[in-house]
């Protein structure tokens, strides 16, 4: 049976990785638009990702890292289970101190 969808090296699939390009499943190549890229239809990265798109997703990893970091030390500090909080000194009462009843 034929092959499904377009065969490697045509212009809807210039490389093996950018079969999952329509489903944002696929990742971009870094070398393509630089110094072009050596591995050529048989690479697996995509060939069809825009010339930003590896900054672009690297950026916004790295900002929802940050924001999830963020929101971990809000949820620390509301529950009072932050490392840095002080702690309270417990203070021990004997019989016959000035304190006890």
């Amino acid at each position: 049976s034929p092959p499904h969808g377009p065969a490697p090296g045509c212009a809807e699939l210039p490389s093996v990785g950018s079969s999952g390009h329509a489903g944002g499943n696929c990742k971009p190549c870094a070398f393509f638009y630089t110094k072009g890229c050596d591995h050529g239809v048989t690479c697996q990265f995509c060939h069809l990702c825009d010339s930003g798109e590896k900054k672009r997703r690297r950026r916004q990893k790295m900002l929802q890292k940050r924001a999830l970091k963020v929101e971990a030390n809000e949820a620390s500090t509301c529950s009072g289970s932050s490392p840095d909080a002080p702690r309270p000194i417990a203070v021990l009462h004997t019989e016959g101190s000035a304190d006890s009843p």
